[in-house]
């Protein structure tokens, strides 16, 4: 589950990158169809990126150094050491809840859609239906609707005339030759399956207006009066039923279609800002390679499978007092790593550490005999942690006291090392 929700978060944020690119770069060009390709591109990219990350150049702000985390397991001498502690607490199941709220979310998102497509489909199944030249179906509908076609379906109310709704029916004749309802139900998906993501139902929202601009175009593209279309835009804004799954004549968007069928065609020039969509797509994938983003996962990870809270501070001190492994100072006191026996009773660390169990001190050249089991791509190895090449490791479980024995039996009496490679046997 959290593999699946870590998946979530990532797409959450290539959709918010691409998003805010798209809004404020392209759309506003009356590149309709361009824009069109661009904002499904966009939809499909978010799902893909995420699945990939890339090797980014070190930069030493940034830098979270396997090497030295691997150094400060491994029972060197520590000159600046710091107290590690991995003691049994209790731990809320983050992910089990956060899985639980997504469900509950994705079950009522799914009830709007079904309420909404139920509804339009009784409409369009009751309506009176007549064949239209281009083979799409005009459906005269008693009930007050605003006029919205689906498919090849154009829902009118009978209130109103066809001779009088011409224009309309023309606007919706674009859509449904178009296939703008294919889009619409391809994003529909999407923003179910991540209805949390408000950038979701925004890039929705901003497919659906370019098919009324690319609509709207079309009608005064075949000789219809621009005024008089405008004036059919305003007096279309009524209707009772309106479905969020159909392109609706009468749409949000009034005041921006209006100024869109009045404003001058973008240049061809200006199709060179198409270009700088690579720049973003790369800074999606910077930021979702960037390690910290790892690192959360692998914390999370650990702390379901372990039982252990173990916080990304402690990865983090972990990570600075192995930096001082080749230092000068050897004054400092050493690194004391408690496992869970230890964490429940400070008066017997003398009796533990005797018997090689607990406490162990490390640093300042004092190490007990006891060392950890080391287990690579899930067989146990007597090599050494130092002949491993930490470039090739994906990431390390540290696993201590009863979460070790009851995965590892006496094996992990001591204290187990799980270290997976990027490829199997890279070492």
């Amino acid at each position: 589950m959290e593999t699946f929700l870590f998946y979530l978060l990532r797409v959450s944020i290539a959709a918010t990158i691409l998003y805010l690119f798209f809004k404020f770069i392209l759309s506003k060009r009356t590149f309709h169809a361009i824009n069109r390709m661009v904002v499904l591109s966009i939809v499909v990219m978010t799902l893909i990126l995420p699945l990939f990350t890339v090797p980014l150049p070190e930069i030493n702000f940034f830098k979270f150094n396997i090497e030295e985390v691997l150094a400060s397991l491994k029972g060197v001498n520590y000159t600046n050491a710091v107290t590690i502690l991995s003691t049994p607490s209790v731990v809320i199941p983050w992910i089990k809840i956060s899985g639980l709220i997504y469900l509950t979310g994705l079950i009522v998102a799914l009830l709007r859609f079904s309420i909404s497509f139920v509804g339009m489909s009784r409409i369009i199944s009751a309506a009176r239906k007549k064949r239209m030249a281009d083979n799409s179906l005009l459906c005269i509908s008693d009930k007050n609707v605003s006029p919205f076609s689906w498919m090849k379906y154009i829902v009118l109310s009978s209130t109103e005339s066809e001779a009088d709704c011409r224009d309309i029916i023309r606007h919706e004749q674009a859509h449904v030759a178009f296939g703008h309802s294919f889009d619409l139900l391809f994003l529909d998906v999407y923003s179910l399956v991540f209805w949390f993501n408000p950038f979701a139902w925004l890039l929705r929202l901003e497919l659906q207006t370019i098919h009324e601009y690319q609509a709207d175009e079309k009608v005064l593209a075949e000789g219809a009066n621009t005024k008089n279309y405008q004036l059919s835009l305003i007096r279309q804004c009524v209707g009772e039923y309106k479905f969020a799954l159909a392109n609706n004549f009468e749409y949000n968007n009034l005041h921006k279609r209006i100024k869109m069928t009045m404003k001058a065609r973008s240049t061809s020039k200006q199709k060179w800002l198409y270009g700088t969509i690579g720049l973003s797509v790369m800074l999606c994938i910077a930021i979702l390679s960037f390690d910290g983003l790892k690192i959360k996962a692998a914390v999370m990870n650990l702390n379901e499978k372990t039982g252990t809270e173990i916080s990304e501070s402690t990865t983090t001190q972990a990570s600075n007092s192995a930096k001082v492994i080749n230092g000068t100072a050897k004054s400092t006191p050493p690194i004391i790593v408690n496992d869970a026996q230890s964490a429940k009773s400070t008066e017997n660390k003398q009796d533990t550490k005797k018997k090689g169990e607990g406490t162990r001190a490390i640093g300042d050249g004092a190490q007990t005999e006891p060392k950890p089991v080391i287990f690579i791509d899930g067989k146990e190895s007597s090599q050494s942690i130092e002949a491993i090449n930490p470039n090739n490791i994906d990431h390390i479980e540290v696993l201590k006291g009863a979460s070790a024995t009851q995965k590892y039996g006496n094996k992990g009496t001591n204290g187990v090392i799980v270290i997976t490679m990027k490829n199997k046997q890279q070492l």
